[in-house]
């Protein structure tokens, strides 16, 4: 995982929700569509197994070209990943959409936490934390 090395006030880390909030809406639907592919790539394969041997079912270069449309799913979920890193803030758990972004609050160095979903943030933790936990953000 990329370590970020910008620092965010509560404000600037909350102007950028939107842009992190549509990396992970299209990072999701990625997933989902690369989820279903990969099923479908693995049925075929399995049948192309099972029946080579008596030469029902030749997938020839088909399976080959299928593969290939995986990797490149593969990578374009990883370029969502990296347009969230690049902006400067840390992916904490894909499948839950949090992210962490590095800041200084009331002088101590601490992560403004956000979850999809969320329109601002609200919740804190430090980098001690290794839990979940997340605490409320106090003005």
């Amino acid at each position: 995982m990329q370590i970020p090395t910008r620092t965010f006030s509560l404000e600037e880390a909350n102007q950028i929700v939107p842009q992190v909030e549509e990396a992970f809406k299209r990072f999701f639907t990625k997933r989902d569509s690369l989820e279903r592919h990969h099923d479908a790539f693995l049925m075929e394969e399995l049948i192309a197994l099972r029946t080579a041997h008596v030469g029902v079912y030749d997938p020839g270069r088909h399976l080959d070209l299928e593969a290939q449309e995986l990797d490149s799913e593969v990578l374009s979920l990883a370029s969502e990943i990296r347009a969230i890193h690049r902006l400067g803030c840390r992916v904490r758990n894909l499948d839950h959409g949090w992210v962490d972004f590095p800041g200084i609050h009331f002088g101590s160095r601490i992560f403004f936490c956000w979850r999809l979903g969320e329109k601002q943030i609200t919740h804190y933790h430090t980098d001690k934390d290794l839990t979940p936990s997340r605490f409320l953000l106090r003005d």
